[in-house]
């Protein structure tokens, strides 16, 4: 469930409805890659060009949904070397008052087992991962969005991690990418072309190199994509997004992008 920014203000707020025209504002420590520009963070109102009118009109609108939710601090692992204090965070998720806890615990288990963090005795550096979050909601559905910064991990290709989690918040179930993207008010093929253009876009706009090459790298994406390696999500701001693993032209390494699927910007939280 991988899925692939700019830190702005905290991730700790009251949603019942984003407004139609909220920036994205995370205080959440995940970042995308380490070339991924900074300037193309965007996840504020679309403006009204030719590619968003291509787009499908509700989801240029945030949903008002029924339920208040809380995104808070579980837990904090604070580890600290001879020039910097490291801080791993874990989500508490609260539905109209409740923890969700099932969840909370879910959640805390899988970041202690895939992204430990410790410190290495033999010269007292820090390695691992460290973790924070960001979340979103839109109509019953909420998101929570993993930020992982990979320290010091041999063999490890990125610098910055994205893994979006769904959940329904009348049951409190989690949500297969599928799902997802039929709350988007599309299906699987619908999805995937929309994923495709993210690509396009991200193609043209951010990335350079060799022309053909490039193309063909694009291509051998696009081709590739499935919910193994791309996930819906709701951004912060409210909007449907999707979290994507590419592979780069020129770098032979691959990032964790993460999109706004109305402006095709990339959201990118750190």
């Amino acid at each position: 469930m991988l899925c692939l920014a700019l830190a702005a203000t905290g991730c700790n707020r009251v949603a019942k409805t984003p407004a139609v025209s909220e920036t994205s504002a995370s205080s959440s420590s995940e970042t995308t890659s380490q070339t991924e520009p900074a300037e193309s963070y965007s996840d504020a109102e679309p403006e009204e060009t030719e590619a968003t009118e291509t787009m499908w009109s509700e989801m240029t609108q945030t949903d008002k949904g029924s339920h208040q939710v809380f995104v808070e601090d579980l837990e904090r692992v604070v580890i600290t070397d001879k020039s910097d204090e490291h801080i791993s965070r874990y989500p508490k998720l609260i539905v109209d008052g409740k923890e969700a806890t099932e969840i909370n615990s879910s959640l805390r288990s899988h970041i202690q087992k895939n992204y430990p963090m410790k410190k290495n005795d033999a010269d007292g550096s820090v390695e691992g991962y460290h973790v924070s979050y960001e979340w979103g909601v839109r109509g019953n559905t909420v998101s929570i969005l993993l930020i992982v910064h990979v320290m010091n991990v041999p063999n490890d290709d990125y610098y910055y991690l994205y893994e979006a989690f769904n959940y329904d918040l009348d049951t409190l179930k989690q949500l297969e990418g599928s799902e997802v993207a039929k709350r988007f008010g599309l299906n699987d093929e619908q999805f995937f072309a929309k994923a495709g253009d993210l690509y396009a876009h991200y193609w043209e706009r951010q990335l350079g190199g060799d022309p053909d090459e490039s193309k063909a790298v694009l291509n051998k994406n696009i081709k590739a994509i499935s919910y193994k390696n791309v996930t819906p999500f709701i951004t912060p701001g409210g909007y449907p997004g999707a979290v994507c693993t590419i592979t780069v032209p020129d770098r032979n390494n691959k990032q964790v992008v993460c999109f706004n699927m109305v402006n095709m910007y990339t959201v990118n939280p750190r």
